[in-house]
């Protein structure tokens, strides 16, 4: 389970077992460490000393969000898995046409999935014909993708320029078929002004802290990526590998605007932002997604287990090439 602070001024300490929030407005809050596995706190809290070191010994992880829902850090226990092979081998693997291949499969399966959402909608609506030429260029682009030369120099660059036409393709159709008031004009990442962008965004921002997660704890180094570019600073890995599982961001975001459980009262527009009321919303679509057993590999497990599972797997795949190399 994800604690979420998020209140404006709240101190957080520790007391025998217990998380103690407080804040003015509210009433002091005792919560259970038990169950907890992770921590996402908004600016303007205050913790103490005593408090981030009963979460590093209990293996909870902290990740500090804007209010945009972008995480622009974090606190981690040491005692994941810190092998350096696994490292080398990541290295090593990424930089031939075998690791590239891992980074174009992940496209592969975002564009498919982007496909797939928007002929489920085309289904639902009973307008299936009007999907035949949608599908006919997502396919035109996926086939381009296989076709790439992984050992030539622009390699990445050709592919997320298929990726990028893919992305427009998607979300001019997706946006008409909100209502109205809820349709965009653009894809916006930074500084996004309409509802669906700032929405979308703020979930693809508790997704970050969970795909970092899930490669620290397999191993990985986050900086080392495929596809996106590495820098400093720069968590490449962590693009690359949230690509196959943006489905649930633009599933869940088309949900809450599609069937209204979102209202114009949960947004401050002026400041770009989602109100604590809306934010419940969101949070409570995702965590339930989140939390959905489904069968992965012919077991019924939740959501987020197969984000564990996929790192775990990313790893056994570099080390198997790293032997046969």
């Amino acid at each position: 389970m994800d604690l979420f602070i998020e209140k404006t001024g709240t101190k957080v300490s520790y007391e025998k077992g217990y998380f103690i929030l407080e804040n003015k407005d509210e009433k002091t809050k005792k919560i259970s460490f038990d169950n907890i596995n992770n921590i996402l706190i908004n600016q303007g809290c205050t913790l103490t000393t005593n408090f981030i070191k009963n979460v590093i010994l209990k293996d909870i992880s902290i990740y500090f969000i804007d209010e945009y829902g972008n995480v622009y850090g974090n606190i981690n226990s040491i005692i994941y898995n810190t092998n350096p092979e696994i490292k080398i081998a990541q290295l090593k693997i990424f930089a031939t046409s075998l690791g590239r291949d891992i980074g174009r499969k992940w496209i592969i399966e975002k564009i498919n999935n982007q496909k797939l959402h928007l002929q489920k909608i085309h289904s639902r609506r009973g307008i299936l014909n009007s999907f035949v030429e949608i599908e006919k260029e997502f396919d035109f682009l996926i086939e381009n993708i296989k076709q790439i030369d992984l050992n030539q120099e622009q390699y990445s660059n050709i592919i997320m320029g298929y990726e990028g036409r893919a992305s427009v393709l998607y979300f001019e159709n997706i946006k008409k078929f909100l209502p109205k008031p809820w349709q965009f004009e653009k894809r916006e990442t930074q500084g996004a002004s309409e509802p669906y962008n700032i929405v979308l965004n703020y979930i693809f921002g508790v997704l970050y802290s969970k795909i970092e997660k899930s490669l620290i704890l397999a191993g990985l180094d986050i900086q080392i990526g495929v596809i996106h570019s590495l820098g400093k600073n720069r968590k490449s890995l962590v693009y690359d590998f949230i690509e196959p599982f943006r489905i649930l961001g633009w599933e869940i975001t088309f949900v809450l605007f599609s069937k209204k459980m979102l209202n114009k009262s949960d947004f401050d527009l002026k400041e770009k932002k989602i109100t604590p009321t809306g934010k419940r919303v969101i949070i409570q679509e995702l965590y339930s997604r989140l939390n959905n057993i489904i069968e992965y590999n012919g077991k019924k497990i939740k959501y987020e287990e197969i984000i564990r599972k996929k790192a775990d797997l990313l790893v056994k795949e570099l080390m198997k090439n790293e032997i046969h190399n």
